[in-house]
């Protein structure tokens, strides 16, 4: 029986995580009010500096569901916000219920970065 080294596991599921991305573009809003009606391949972010309340994006899988991410630190559940050079990082994960979609994704410097679906 041949041995499986873990790290070659991670690797290959690394690998098949990271070949599927899309880039999100970085908006920053003052307000729900100026969120426009067409969300399209953006990642809005609502508040201002450093009291940043809510993420609006489009789902990436092209559903056209709008997925709001809430980052006001008093709520439950909520996401931490990274913004870098223009580019966003969302923790922990996104998932969207299964009977809406079932996408499961991160957001690492403004990438969609899918979740393997298991068989």
């Amino acid at each position: 029986m041949a041995r499986i080294k873990l790290s070659n596991i991670i690797r290959r599921l690394w690998a098949t995580v990271a070949q599927r991305s899309d880039e999100l573009l970085v908006q920053l809003i003052p307000s729900m009010r100026e969120l426009p009606d067409v969300i399209d391949n953006r990642l809005y972010v609502v508040g201002t500096r450093g009291k940043y309340k809510w993420a609006i994006l489009s789902c990436p899988c092209g559903c056209g569901e709008r997925i709001d991410v809430c980052l006001m630190p008093s709520a439950r559940p909520r996401w931490d916000l990274t913004l870098r050079n223009g580019r966003a990082s969302l923790s922990p994960s996104i998932w969207v219920p299964g009977e809406r979609c079932g996408s499961h994704f991160w957001i690492r410097q403004s990438q969609i970065v899918w979740c393997p679906r298991l068989p």
